[in-house]
């Protein structure tokens, strides 16, 4: 919130009612402007350890493989024993892969239901 006022002020400052144009209009990019420089400047990124990146790269290959071996794509017990480890392992990699996607702040928000296996 804070760091949206920030970019009103701004907006408020360089606007010119001369040129007749609209304030929200001009005012929206310099907001937005400010959450995003905001988010990418200062806000923590999620560490995802190397071991992990390294599995999500080999299973990449290993996918391709099975796939041409079983003529269907695999499933995760079987990519996990290709990669030879744990189902949970194989899960987490996937679901940290998943999640390390940047969104855009213009991207609709969804209601999703994650169902993870037990």
């Amino acid at each position: 919130m804070q760091v949206g006022c920030l970019g009103l002020i701004r907006a408020i400052e360089r606007f010119d009612m001369a040129k007749g144009h609209a304030f929200s209009s001009f005012a929206v990019p310099y907001i937005r402007g400010e959450i995003q420089h905001y988010l990418r400047d200062k806000s923590p990124t999620m560490r995802i350890p190397r071991r992990w990146l390294v599995l999500q790269r080999q299973s990449m290959w290993v996918q391709r493989q099975l796939r041409t071996e079983l003529h269907r794509h695999p499933n995760d017990i079987e990519i996990a024993g290709a990669l030879a480890i744990s189902l949970a392992e194989w899960q987490e990699v996937k679901l940290a892969s998943q999640n390390r996607a940047i969104l855009s702040l213009d991207a609709p928000v969804r209601d999703e239901i994650v169902e993870r296996p037990v």
